[in-house]
């Protein structure tokens, strides 16, 4: 799999197929469902609608989310996470007027932003435990002109 500008891109031998195979998971039941009816189904536990969102908005949530990081791995997680979150959640969920996709978007953009948000926290963390980071050196002429000027100061006093 290659990253190419805010896509991901397949090999090209593998990717038609790919899709294809993808999409032949599809329950035809679904293809002529609203999104609000699929999406009550899953709420109700019907694993096969499950299947279905996540068979059919897979790819749709990998190339929305190249958009916020180049992260292949990354982005796989937070749509692992959203869809275990999902499931474990279904219950509790609230009804959709709009679409399972928007919906979908919305909560795979505030995973990859909290995911990179805590990278970010965890990495600054472990540099501010490392000390200081790095010493830096002083050119000698600034040393010198340091010197004098502490001299000057301390004649002053």
């Amino acid at each position: 799999m290659k990253k190419v500008g805010a896509l991901v891109s397949y090999p090209k031998d593998n990717a038609a197929s790919m899709e294809v195979e993808h999409k032949v998971c599809f329950n035809k039941y679904f293809l002529a469902k609203k999104d609000v009816d699929i999406w009550a189904s899953f709420k109700k536990g019907d694993e096969e609608a499950f299947l279905y969102i996540y068979n059919k908005y897979f790819y749709d949530l990998m190339n929305y989310g190249i958009q916020f990081s180049q992260d292949i791995e990354l982005l796989k997680d937070c749509i692992q996470d959203l869809f275990i979150s999902l499931r474990k959640k279904r219950e509790s969920l609230g009804d959709i007027s709009y679409s399972i996709k928007s919906y979908l978007f919305k909560s795979l953009k505030r995973s990859i932003i909290k995911k990179l948000a805590k990278i970010k926290s965890t990495t600054l963390r472990e540099y501010q435990k490392a000390g200081e980071g790095f010493e830096i050196q002083l050119s000698t002429e600034t040393e010198i002109i340091n010197s004098q000027l502490s001299k000057e100061v301390k004649s002053q006093l």
